[in-house]
């Protein structure tokens, strides 16, 4: 169990943690403390995607505690983007430093802008002069190389952001190969801010793997572990798991019906579930069985029967 003045995130990840994910998450189980909604972002035609706009409409998010993540490329994609967002009522906005997918990267954009810390220095200069926001910023330890983060975070030393979040992989690790807690703390040494650390946390044991390093560190952001296991914030905070089988039957419910309501077709439907079993099939004893069925199911009735199946032949600890 960490201690009670830890805070746990979750973490931004497209296509998973969306408005549904977020609101039947708290609703079920509850114990995270901030939730960051996947990023916003322009298309080529200088648009935003209805499904991004979806997301972050306050409508969709009342009652939880969320900042919203922004891609850019420039300043002028910053500012515009900020401004949207301040004229929705939100007060805190992150900015993706981080992403490590080629389409993203390829643009200029996410971890690609480790190495325009001048750019950087530009947009956050207007972020504090243009709005009474707060802001954050999500990162890796580089593009290429695991040093260029103290070049950036030498920039960032000079604003007064809210907090940084360290993932401590280079972009071209994409989420493969091990976490470097040594250049974690050393980043966190070099940090005039309040961090987070982000990356491969499963379990308390990973959480104690950095706390061998850093006692003091209390601000965890988590994602796929979350997705595999949903319980994990109340398990890690001491929370009540009783019922864990009635609870996640729930869950998957309210996650089916959420989806059903909003996605057009059972083919669309169909895959989106499938998605979301590529990581829930964790919370099974037999992962590999459980997500085989549901990968099998070529109909909903056939879903249907493959999530009874997997709720009905399963004991649960």
């Amino acid at each position: 169990m960490i201690s009670s003045d830890s805070l746990i995130y979750l973490a931004p990840l497209q296509g998973f943690t969306d408005f549904v994910f977020r609101q039947n998450h708290a609703l079920v189980f509850g114990g995270i403390d901030k939730y960051f909604v996947p990023y916003v972002s322009f298309t080529g035609q200088d648009e935003i995607r209805n499904s991004q706009k979806r997301d972050v409409l306050p409508a969709n998010n009342v009652g939880l505690p969320v900042v919203v993540q922004v891609l850019f490329t420039d300043v002028n994609e910053f500012l515009q983007l900020c401004k949207w967002l301040r004229e929705l009522g939100y007060s805190e906005v992150n900015l993706n430093l981080g992403c490590p997918y080629p389409m993203v990267t390829n643009r200029g954009r996410g971890a690609a802008m480790l190495q325009k810390p001048e750019v950087l220095r530009e947009v956050l200069k207007i972020a504090f002069a243009e709005f009474e926001l707060r802001f954050s910023i999500k990162m890796r330890l580089g593009m290429n190389e695991n040093t260029e983060i103290f070049s950036v975070l030498e920039i960032m030393n000079e604003f007064p952001l809210t907090e940084v979040i360290i993932h401590p992989r280079v972009a071209r690790q994409m989420y493969k190969g091990e976490v470097n807690t040594d250049l974690f703390v050393q980043a966190r040494r070099h940090c005039v801010h309040s961090v987070v650390y982000n990356g491969d946390i499963l379990s308390e044991t990973n959480i104690e793997r950095v706390q061998q390093f850093v006692p003091e560190q209390n601000k965890w952001m988590i994602g796929r572990g979350i997705l595999m296991n949903p319980m994990l914030p109340g398990e890690l905070k001491g929370l009540s798991v009783d019922s864990k089988k009635e609870r996640l039957e729930l869950f998957h419910q309210k996650m089916f019906d959420s989806y059903a309501a909003i996605l057009h077709g059972d083919s669309h439907l169909l895959q989106k579930m499938l998605g979301f079993w590529e990581y829930f099939s964790f919370s099974f004893p037999d992962s590999h069985k459980t997500y085989k069925r549901i990968k099998k199911a070529s109909s909903l009735a056939k879903y249907e029967q493959a999530v009874k199946d997997n709720f009905d032949q399963y004991q649960f600890y």
